[in-house]
């Protein structure tokens, strides 16, 4: 199995949208990823959002007090946060910048 190397992190943010594409694209078959729990949302279900801490503040160019996956919903995490720092960062969109589920990556 071919696992994703250190220089596509290089050229992409980790635990984001584009370096599942650009590992896709290389041929990689497995790419290591953080996932969080995210908390209940009205109907009582828990997401899991792939993101590298634990909290929002460094991938999201948070400063002050800690945002944690846990006590946010999936669908307060989707429409506030963005991912702001990263390798190459400028060259993605918000869309390709936003926080992915795990659910989702599993669908592709």
């Amino acid at each position: 199995m071919l696992c994703c190397s250190q220089r596509i992190y290089e050229i992409c943010t980790r635990n984001s949208i584009p370096v599942f594409e650009a590992a896709g694209r290389e041929g990689f078959q497995a790419v290591e990823c953080d996932i969080h729990e995210t908390a209940k949302d009205k109907k009582g279900k828990r997401r899991f959002v792939i993101m590298h801490d634990q909290t929002l503040n460094r991938m999201c160019g948070l400063s002050g007090k800690n945002i944690y996956q846990k006590k946010l919903t999936y669908q307060k995490i989707q429409s506030k946060y963005r991912i702001k720092t990263g390798n190459n960062i400028e060259s993605y969109t918000k869309k390709q910048l936003r926080m992915p589920s795990l659910e989702e990556e599993n669908r592709k």
